[in-house]
């Protein structure tokens, strides 16, 4: 046992060296968002009756775990919803259909996750489904 733990040490030590000397290391943190494209989907909502509707939305969309963050603007009535790509207009529109609510699709965007942005994002949906719950 003591053999395969040396074995194991001295291969990562290697591996660490070989990587410090290539220059393949890095300074920043990693993330899991660092990779991944996301889609900011752009829809009108109707009026809405209030807070009720508004919970109504969040619980709908964040039901999704495929769903990072959206948020209402309250004056213009734009939603943007920020998702995985597999998230489809559709989808969003019949998600909220099932809540009551009719929304019409203006456009969506796909782009590189900035890291610090989604990660922000989903820790504030994350806020929000506690709040709602």
């Amino acid at each position: 046992m003591k053999k395969i733990c040396l074995v194991l040490t001295l291969f990562i030590a290697v591996q660490c060296t070989l990587n410090a000397a290539s220059g393949k290391t890095s300074s920043k943190n990693t993330s899991f968002f660092e990779r991944m494209d996301v889609v900011y989907h752009y829809l009108q909502l109707p009026e809405t009756k209030g807070d009720a509707d508004l919970k109504g939305l969040y619980k709908a969309l964040y039901a999704d775990i495929n769903i990072f963050h959206a948020e209402l603007d309250s004056k213009t009535k734009m939603l943007t919803v920020i998702s995985r790509p597999q998230v489809t207009d559709d989808k969003i529109v019949e998600m909220l259909k099932d809540s009551g609510i009719k929304a019409v699709v203006l456009r969506a965007e796909k782009k590189d996750a900035n890291s610090y942005d989604i990660e922000q994002k989903a820790l504030e949906r994350n806020r929000i489904i506690k709040a709602l719950n």
